[in-house]
């Protein structure tokens, strides 16, 4: 029989057992390889299928998006893909959307914040010196050249 990709066999063009990118099937980890296109996590370095990680540049194994979501260290920022709330830094995806979302706990100066996860449509205020828009956005209810400041410290960031 002529060799085919479902054969059970590595023959033929095949890079493993019935997989490669001529059988249009990745190659798992371990699997000799000449191109990402190989291999089921699209990472061959060294002629070889490597496993997916969180660090190896592309999207692949379970994350959400590049190098990130909630089986990685980094996750994923605003805008960026999700399927779980764990997956983003935020800890908010979207439901419909699937994206994650900007909130105001997520350490990052997104959506309408003046500053990180204060000021704008944050519950929390800004604090001395952080970044403002108008004086509601700051604890001391005084922004002067979009700053927070209270007393003599207004005038000092002209």
């Amino acid at each position: 029989a002529a060799p085919s990709c479902d054969d059970g066999a590595k023959n033929g063009a095949e890079l493993g057992v019935d997989c490669g990118v001529v059988c249009g099937v990745g190659c798992p980890a371990g699997t000799p390889c000449s191109a990402g296109s190989d291999c089921l996590s699209t990472v061959c370095k060294f002629t070889v299928c490597q496993a997916p990680t969180c660090f190896d540049g592309v999207q692949n194994g379970s994350e959400p998006y590049l190098d990130c979501g909630a089986v990685c260290t980094l996750k994923c920022l605003t805008g960026w893909p999700c399927a779980i709330d764990g997956d983003c830094r935020g800890e908010e995806c979207h439901q419909t959307d699937n994206v994650c979302v900007a909130n105001c706990f997520d350490d990052i100066r997104n959506g309408d914040e003046t500053d990180p996860d204060c000021g704008g449509s944050c519950a929390a205020k800004c604090e001395l010196g952080e970044h403002c828009s108008s004086n509601s956005d700051c604890a001391s209810q005084l922004c002067d050249d979009q700053h927070c400041c209270m007393g003599a410290d207004c005038g000092a960031y002209l």
